[in-house]
């Protein structure tokens, strides 16, 4: 019997991942896709249902979370849609809990620090009196937002700087909250980008920021080129995806004078850029270890059927 995949995704063709995801499915199985919206919760004598526009979402070996938010609908419920998923013993990739830490930086550093894995030591604080003593205790700092990507409202900081206090000040009157990252690269900055699918890597590279920045995402100008992952950083990137929580993860590593360091985790990562430097598609990866623990699963889903 052919699997049959679920993919849900607010833009399934725009969202370039989204696109590779769901045509990689089809080449494996059956797949249908599903705008977050689209999913729901029913009881029925006694039966609890998750429903993909109106029917069971049991039908279905596995379900891939490719843009699992959208703007239609209510997040907090469509959360709670997937974890319901989870709780009724189907196969879900990313877990939307492991999703909601990786998306947060400041819980993703304190739960990197908590289980072991190297990490630049960082401060999230509400108050500016504490923002500019974590400026002096860090030294050179990254800020960040706690939520966003592509290197969008990133800025560097020391604690020399004449006008710290200003821009502290701004960010957090934005933010509410500062999140302040030791920074711990070198210049030229560069970072590498391992994509662990299944507690694998799959593909690696490095990425280097263009003369005069510091951000080395693809979308601020910086280039990349393919790697061999050496064994330490390939243990590292595993091990930072298995602490959130995440079947699969872009981790991004900064490898530093005093050894490797962990600075962010994706749990929905692009790998268009990695695609373009290493020639690996990782929709595969990912479809390929849904279908096996779909096919793992599926004695276990028919005997309770």
């Amino acid at each position: 019997m052919r699997l049959r995949f679920g993919v849900v995704s607010a833009h399934p063709r725009r969202d370039w991942q989204s696109a590779r995801l769901i045509d990689s499915c089809a080449r494996r199985g059956e797949v249908e896709v599903f705008r977050p919206s689209e999913v729901g919760l029913a009881t029925d004598g006694g039966r609890t249902l998750v429903t993909a526009r109106g029917r069971d979402a049991a039908g279905f070996d596995a379900w891939i979370l490719a843009r699992a938010l959208g703007r239609r609908g209510d997040p907090d419920f469509q959360c709670a849609a997937y974890r319901a998923l989870e709780g009724l013993g189907l196969t879900v990739l990313n877990p939307v809990d492991a999703l909601l830490r990786a998306e947060d930086k400041i819980e993703t550093s304190f739960h990197l620090a908590r289980g072991g894995v190297p990490t630049p030591p960082m401060r999230a604080v509400q108050r500016l009196s504490e923002a500019r003593s974590a400026l002096a205790a860090l030294g050179d700092v990254v800020v960040k937002p706690p939520y966003g990507s592509l290197g969008i409202g990133i800025a560097r900081i020391a604690a020399g700087d004449r006008d710290a206090r200003e821009r502290l000040a701004t960010l957090l009157d934005r933010h509410g909250v500062i999140y302040l990252q030791a920074w711990v690269g070198r210049e030229p900055a560069e970072d590498l980008r391992l994509f662990v699918v299944g507690g694998e890597v799959q593909a690696a590279m490095v990425r280097r920021a263009r003369a005069g920045e510091f951000r080395t995402n693809i979308r601020q100008g910086g280039s990349a080129r393919a790697i061999l992952v050496r064994p330490e950083l390939a243990r590292i990137a595993v091990s930072a995806a298995r602490t959130l929580g995440l079947v699969y993860a872009g981790v991004d590593i900064i490898d530093a004078d005093a050894g490797p360091t962990v600075i962010e985790v994706n749990g929905t990562p692009s790998w268009r850029a990695l695609f373009e430097a290493t020639g690996r598609d990782m929709a595969d990866a990912i479809s390929a270890h849904a279908a096996r623990l779909a096919a793992h699963a599926r004695p276990r889903k028919e005997a309770g059927a």
